[in-house]
């Protein structure tokens, strides 16, 4: 880098100093650059003059002196952080480094309860009583001993649209709460199992013969709820209001129906859907769509039904709520067939089509949007630390596993970085944070929505594995967590964001249209300040 200096006197304006320095390219190519400073009108004392830029000739006393040459080097110091900072570009662009885009992320979280439905609950007296809304579904199933029932519509192009529906006026109330600055990526976070039908999950037949109508339409009409799903989701985040908007759309839980004699004979899928927003009059889809498929079935994922519980127990829930009725159509409880994983079938048969739509799996939790690094993981996943353990293995490996990194309309593949994520993104339900599970970079940020939860958050010091540690809860999370080293130990401290404001909607059995439960709690987004997206090396 050659660098030049030139400082020009005007008695009746401001000094100028004018920085000129030249970078060769790779393809040998001068570029030059120019930065102009301008500081305040000088004395007529203490003017400096220059003429020759190798002399530097000054009026006045020695004291005049010193404070010019303070001035200068002053001036001189933030003349080289400009220059590094521009280097540092230069050198991330050279390297195919992605430029951050933004300064500041705000979370806007939508609460809901996404769970099943109790079958016995209290009226206004305290007596138990049924349901009204479970009371003409022919299928109940349990949950840790619970007797519940799956909410929906028996028609499923009916329920999908009022689930959409649902999902477009909560992105509609954070719009009309989040802010408008363009230096702000907004991060939209729906709870888990937001699309998932009256059945338990939506049924898909077996096909040996691959196609998109899983996932395309058909002559412009879907066959199936997910292409029903992805299509106006598309459609919903192509508005220029929403092109600095990151939407984590909750899950989508699919059953593939086997060719076997047993009628409940099933592979199971639960996936994340993730959009980048964009102008569609500036740029394109491509690179803004993303597949997070979940690996690690709970317990809580399904209800059981009455063929998959012992005897004993099934007569006594279910003759004590008045009901032993099965619904077919109901799938099972993949966690009471000792399964552990999801299937991973269908995204192995549909890689190459899901591609054909430009959309990218995301299938180690990490990710690159604009030049920020993001983990994402959905509820059991995080307290498996998929995300971490994806870090902690690719450190050790002597080549590295490639990521996605989304910018400009296109998609690239990056290594892990050296650093760990900027922001965290949990979808769940029946989940908090889990401190062990972070892969979160010094004054990093995680957001967690959770289906099951609705309580305030809140941070307590806890006993758990056999150690203390904080322990989080609520149905909406938003946490920092910062990293101290010193000769004697590592401490790790966390900060609950605390400056939200929350907004409900009106008439909740209205807005919630028959697809959730209104016996449990009152749906809401909750609006959070901004905040810093901590900056990282590359």
């Amino acid at each position: 880098v050659g660098v030049s200096m030139q400082l020009q006197d005007r008695k009746t304006t401001n000094h100028h100093i004018k920085v000129s320095f030249l970078r060769m390219s790779e393809d040998r190519t001068r570029e030059q650059y120019h930065t102009v400073i301008m500081c305040g009108a000088p004395d007529e004392e203490t003017a400096l003059l220059h003429k020759d830029p190798k002399e530097i000739k000054t009026r006045g006393n020695v004291a005049t002196f010193f404070k010019n040459s303070i001035v200068t080097g002053a001036i001189g110091l933030l003349l080289g952080i400009v220059i590094m900072k521009m280097w540092d570009i230069e050198k991330a662009a050279d390297h195919g480094v992605p430029v951050p885009k933004y300064t500041s992320f705000q979370a806007l979280n939508f609460q809901l309860y996404t769970g099943g439905a109790n079958v016995s609950i209290e009226d206004e007296n305290g007596i138990n009583i049924t349901n009204p809304e479970c009371s003409n579904l022919n299928f109940h199933g349990i949950t840790h001993d619970v007797l519940q029932c799956y909410i929906g519509h028996e028609n499923t192009t009916k329920d999908v649209e009022d689930r959409l529906a649902v999902m477009s006026d909560a992105v509609e109330r954070a719009y009309e709460h989040a802010s408008k600055d363009e230096n702000v990526l907004k991060v939209f976070v729906a709870p888990e199992f937001f699309f998932r039908g009256r059945n338990g999950a939506y049924l898909i037949k077996s096909r040996e013969v691959m196609n998109t109508e899983l996932f395309n339409d058909k002559d412009g009409e879907c066959e199936e709820e997910v292409c029903q799903i992805l299509q106006f989701l598309e459609n919903l985040v192509s508005q220029k209001r929403f092109e600095n908007w990151l939407f984590m759309f909750g899950t989508v839980v699919v059953a593939e129906v086997l060719p076997s004699e047993d009628s409940w004979d099933y592979l199971f899928y639960n996936f994340g859907i993730v959009y980048k927003g964009y102008n569609p009059l500036k740029t394109t889809h491509v690179g803004k769509r993303f597949i997070v498929p979940k690996r690690y079935v709970s317990s809580l994922d399904f209800l059981s039904p009455y063929r998959n519980v012992e005897e004993n127990e099934a007569r006594e829930i279910f003759q004590t709520a008045g009901t032993a009725s099965l619904n077919p159509g109901a799938v099972t409880n993949p966690h009471d067939l000792k399964q552990q994983h999801y299937d991973r079938r269908l995204w192995q048969k549909y890689k190459n089509e899901l591609e054909k739509l430009d959309y990218t799996m995301l299938e180690y939790g990490w990710f690159l949007m604009d030049g920020h690094t993001f983990t994402i993981e959905i509820c059991l996943d995080h307290i498996m630390q998929t995300a971490l353990n994806a870090y902690l293995a690719n450190a050790g490996r002597a080549k590295s596993t490639p990521i996605p990194s989304s910018q400009d309309g296109k998609v690239d593949y990056l290594d892990i970085p050296s650093h760990q994520a900027q922001i965290s993104i949990v979808s769940s339900a029946g989940m908090a944070i889990n401190p062990t599970s972070l892969a979160l970079a010094n004054e990093g940020w995680i957001i967690l929505q959770d289906g099951l939860n609705y309580e305030e958050p809140a941070m307590k010091w806890g006993y758990n594995n056999g150690k203390y540690d904080w322990e989080f809860e609520g149905g909406s999370e938003v946490v920092q967590r910062n990293s101290t080293m010193t000769p004697t130990e590592v401490l790790f401290t966390y900060q609950m964001h605390s400056d939200y404001q929350s907004y409900g909607f009106d008439k909740t059995s209205d807005f919630l249209r028959g697809v959730f439960t209104i016996t449990e709690c009152e749906p809401k987004i909750t609006v959070y300040e901004p905040k810093r997206i901590v900056d990282v090396d590359g």
